[in-house]
């Protein structure tokens, strides 16, 4: 089937009618090991004067020809592409990463990633070479096509063990110094377009992969380790073009900057949760790495993380992931000594401004509750389901300043949080005598300092004064939430109640005594909430207690 009757066949494909595409799609099948077949439909996928459309589905037909047939399953008898084809698409294949727009680029890499994965470097020696002469081209095209490239190359032997991991040696001498020479110029360049993000993302990517199993040797010589880590701390601190930014809340999470700054701030995470503490590091280069990572760079990647939350207070929007890194290194550095020098002046204004809002009920949570309120209260509360959202790691990081420095600052927080329980009580006594609800802003500070508080539930439940003093606390406000008009807060009242329902009551002990009984009475009616919605926050309660 020449060029020409497999385009008709693949324009079958896009048929309205039924019988002709099951048609065209067997006469596809039947050709698949046919010589000739799958370098044709690289051709076709590559051609630009094919409509887009056909070129698609040639793109697709690829892939799946090459996951089945590129290489022989183990110890099954499975047919395999003819040596010539294979040969002519290895040939082919990166020029046409190059020149074909997104849509197809995309699955030309899943092949790309299958190609890799069974022939190089033995049957495609050539490939780093051409790579490489791709990256330093000058012609963006070439050079986005070698950052691909790179990152699937990396990405091979990200999880290999020492002596399977040997290729990556030659791939990270020949790409390192110069992809920190391209990292420096994209974040010195003044114009933030989104092509220097995708840039910057790839290079993040091929960095990750690459140092994930051990630190190569390339990255302590000094002018490449400073240069590295001088590149990341650049990186957040360029300005981002917040007016390129999306307006649609999906859009905007996904926009190119914030994966790249993303990408930055996990490998800054890794870093120091690897290196942060030497004295635990294996013996050699990691130990090495680490000493220099303690020395230089710490204390910087340390500020960044802190410049990048501080962006939040002034109303600009991070995306989730974003913020989940930065407040990930900020607990790690609860933990360790020397960082928590330097960061403990800045955790009261971090805890008021940036985490406690975090934990606050919000838009999103407003519209996910009205839509499915069981799904909120899953995603809410299950950790293992939300380790990559904000609430996680801000209730991860006051969980952490008050278990290793309860002395310092949970005074400070407690007196903060009692604050907003009162404000919020006060302003439901003043509405119930109006025949009103709670302002939202107030029913969405009390949700958080909520959230908080049960957060801290082992610590509180542990130290003195605060242990004493939890039953009052779970009489004077969470009670009263069980009435709330706000739903939200009901649930929030369930959780809260299981969360310190085996404290000893002051007349009862554990799980006994009028304020546990007014607990359970308040769980059991809130299964029958006559909105629906309390009842998910009740099914909290009487599973986990």
């Amino acid at each position: 089937m020449n060029v020409q009757q497999l385009c008709a066949v693949l324009q079958g494909c896009l048929s309205a009618n039924q019988q002709e595409r099951k048609q065209a799609e067997a006469i596809l099948k039947q050709h698949e090991l046919a010589k000739g077949y799958v370098v044709n439909l690289l051709r076709v996928a590559s051609e630009p004067s094919v409509d887009l459309s056909v070129r698609q589905v040639a793109s697709i037909a690829f892939k799946q020809v090459a996951k089945r047939y590129w290489e022989a399953e183990n110890d099954k008898p499975t047919q395999v592409l003819a040596a010539e084809d294979k040969q002519l698409v290895r040939e082919n294949l990166l020029e046409a990463i190059i020149r074909v727009p997104h849509i197809i680029q995309s699955q030309l890499n899943e092949v790309l990633i299958t190609i890799v994965y069974c022939d190089y470097p033995e049957a495609w020696p050539g490939l780093l070479e051409t790579t490489m002469a791709h990256l330093t081209s000058n012609e963006e095209a070439r050079m986005h096509g070698g950052l691909l490239v790179l990152r699937v190359l990396a990405r091979k032997y990200e999880f290999r063990d020492d002596e399977e991991r040997a290729p990556l040696t030659a791939i990270i001498n020949s790409s390192f110094p110069v992809l920190l020479a391209l990292m420096q110029q994209l974040v010195a360049s003044p114009a933030p377009t989104p092509q220097v993000a995708e840039f910057m993302k790839l290079i993040c990517k091929v960095f990750w992969s690459s140092t994930f199993m051990a630190v190569p040797d390339v990255l302590l010589q000094p002018q490449q380790f400073s240069g590295w880590m001088m590149a990341f701390h650049q990186a957040v601190r360029k300005p981002l073009p917040w007016d390129q930014m999306p307006q649609g809340t999906d859009d905007r999470r996904k926009w190119i900057w914030f994966k790249a700054i993303k990408w930055v701030l996990h490998i800054m995470y890794r870093l120091f949760n690897r290196f942060g503490e030497p004295r635990l590091c294996s013996p050699g280069a990691d130990h090495e790495f680490g000493k220099l990572f303690e020395t230089h760079v710490t204390s910087q990647f340390l500020e960044d993380q802190l410049h990048v939350l501080h962006q939040l207070t002034t109303s600009h929007y991070l995306s989730p992931r974003i913020v989940n890194l930065a407040l990930q290194y900020l607990t790690r550095a609860v933990e360790l000594k020397g960082t928590y020098k330097q960061l403990k002046p800045q955790i009261e204004p971090l805890l008021s401004k940036v985490v406690l809002p975090l934990l606050c009920f919000d838009d999103e949570d407003a519209a996910l509750w009205e839509e499915d309120p069981q799904e909120f209260v899953r995603k809410g509360y299950d950790v293992l389901e939300d380790m990559m959202g904000t609430k996680t790691a801000a209730a991860n990081f006051v969980t952490t300043v008050g278990q290793k420095k309860p002395k310092t600052h949970l005074p400070w927080l407690m007196a903060r949080l009692n604050g907003v329980l009162v404000a919020h009580d006060a302003a439901a006594k003043a509405a119930a005598a109006g025949g009103l609800s709670v302002p939202q802003q107030l029913a969405r500070q009390m949700d958080g300092a909520m959230l908080a508080i049960g957060s801290l539930s082992n610590t509180l439940k542990a130290r003195d004064p605060y242990r004493s003093q939890l039953e009052a606390l779970l009489q004077a406000h969470v009670l009263p939430a069980f009435a709330s008009a706000h739903g939200h807060l009901r649930a929030k009242a369930a959780w809260l109640a299981k969360e310190f329902a085996n404290i000893q009551f002051s007349e009862g002990g554990e799980g006994r005594g009028p304020v546990f009984n007014q607990l359970m009475q308040a769980v059991i009616s809130s299964l029958h909430d006559r909105w629906g919605q309390g009842r998910v926050g009740g099914a909290i309660r009487s599973r986990c207690s």
